[in-house]
């Protein structure tokens, strides 16, 4: 028997909120490999209990800009 791995970046990040797949199914894995700043700040915020829209205010996601 195995365990799961996932590679969390910027990208995965971005694809997670633009598909509305939610945090939680992205983090759920047996080992994470946070591999830049952002993906480790997000885990951060989520560990600590922010909701997903104010992690995606904190990234500035869903806001228009000109």
């Amino acid at each position: 028997m195995g365990f799961n791995k996932r590679i969390i970046n910027k990208k995965s990040i971005k694809n997670c909120f633009n598909n509305n797949l939610g945090l939680t199914l992205l983090f759920k894995s047996d080992m994470l490999i946070l591999s830049d700043k952002i993906s480790s700040k997000v885990y951060k915020w989520y560990d600590k209990g922010l909701t997903e829209d104010k992690i995606k205010e904190k990234l500035n996601y869903g806001r228009k800009t000109n």
